[in-house]
């Protein structure tokens, strides 16, 4: 599929943007930049980097844009946020990883800064995420927070505690440092994000 489009959007000189993910890393540092060297560690993040070099080596006009989002979702899968938005709006106990990082950012602002990227014909690798790094449990406490919920309903567990399938980089944190240049702003911290994925959720 990406090489399909890929080629398209050469045939017809358009920018393209692919939207990539944390996952094309290890995990065993923090802010990962865009100078750093891709090493994923499951199925996701190389079938991810396997469409980043499709997508640049058959169109010199691309934005490859690593992030990792939350938002609202019309699919049947919840999203990260809503599953635990959910979780504790019924009152159940709620578990998150102490032990795995991410910076994440609200979707809507994900789209309107993919905007600003091509408005300045930025080509090339960069890091769109929140300017915040937070484990999953920290991120948890905050929706609870944020969202009003009892944040005693929020459990500390490691990855270790569960039998995952797959396994999981435990700091996926990007540096947006690249991104805040070319955009010339500031991007948001969690609370921002989640405050931003609040008032989505009340104009539905």
């Amino acid at each position: 599929m990406t090489e399909s489009v890929a080629s398209l959007a050469a045939s017809v000189n358009a920018h393209l943007v692919y939207l990539s993910t944390d996952a094309v890393f290890n995990g065993r540092k923090s802010w990962w930049s865009e100078a750093n060297e891709p090493d994923p560690i499951n199925e996701y993040g190389r079938t991810k980097l396997a469409g980043e070099r499709s997508a640049t080596r058959l169109h010199d006009d691309v934005s490859i844009v690593r992030t990792n989002f939350v938002g609202y979702t019309p699919a049947e899968r919840q999203s990260l946020a809503e599953w635990m938005i959910d979780t504790l709006e019924s009152g159940e106990e709620l578990t998150g990883f102490e032990d795995v990082y991410f910076t994440p950012l609200y979707a809507g602002d994900l789209a309107s800064y993919i905007l600003g990227l091509i408005e300045a014909e930025y080509t090339g690798q960069i890091h769109l995420s929140g300017s915040e790094r937070i484990s999953k449990l920290g991120f948890a406490r905050e929706i609870a927070d944020i969202f009003g919920f009892d944040s005693d309903l929020v459990r500390p567990i490691q990855v270790d505690d569960l039998d995952l399938d797959a396994p999981r980089g435990r700091d996926l944190s990007l540096s947006n440092a690249r991104a805040q240049e070319v955009l010339e702003e500031e991007l948001p911290d969690v609370r921002t994000t989640l405050q931003h994925l609040k008032a989505e959720g009340n104009n539905d």
